[in-house]
């Protein structure tokens, strides 16, 4: 956590950061809605959702727990006007499936019924080393490659489909592949 915030206090976008872990999605909501009252929260971002405490009602089962969570953040973002993003682990199919949907979300099909819009990143582990034009190493044999494919699996707002991008993690750079020709160390 500490690495972690000594690396925001450095970017000049003003990013606060909230270590809640074990927190509800309600006590997550609460503070997202105290912040944004002060101006403090353009868009949200839960990293992830298998780390929700779950507040299960009476008879509910963890599909349904987790549908809520992700019922809580949508309606704090309609109601905010702010842009919520929350992440999702992928369930053990998705190792074995060469497209990787939605519907892989870990815990349930409900998360990707709740969300309006439900994009897919997929890096490829590396079988070899890859290198910069300086020869340098960026991602190591069993690292994730620097190419992702991006999937709009799901949007209620518009079309669907896949995009290549580029991403130099270390840096947190994102390039549109098919319209940069970045060196993969920008």
């Amino acid at each position: 956590v500490d690495r972690t915030l000594a690396q925001l206090r450095h970017y000049p976008g003003g990013i606060t950061y909230i270590h809640c872990p074990g927190w509800t999605a309600s006590r997550i909501v609460a503070s997202a809605r105290q912040l944004h009252a002060k101006g403090l929260c353009d868009v949200a971002i839960v990293d992830y959702l298998q780390k929700v405490t779950l507040a299960y009602r009476h008879g509910q089962n963890k599909a349904d727990a987790l549908g809520d969570c992700a019922e809580s953040f949508k309606i704090a973002g309609e109601q905010m006007g702010v842009a919520w993003v929350v992440g999702s682990q992928f369930n053990r199919a998705a190792e074995y499936a060469e497209r990787k949907t939605g519907t892989f979300i870990r815990g349930s099909g409900e998360p990707h019924e709740k969300a309006n819009l439900v994009l897919t990143l997929d890096r490829e582990i590396c079988d070899a080393e890859r290198r910069d034009e300086h020869n340098h190493v960026i991602a190591a044999v069993g690292e994730r490659a620097p190419e992702m494919t991006v999937r709009v699996d799901k949007n209620t707002g518009g079309p669907t489909g896949d995009a290549q991008l580029i991403m130099n993690a270390a840096r947190f750079l994102i390039l549109d592949a098919t319209t940069e020709t970045a060196p993969l160390n920008f």
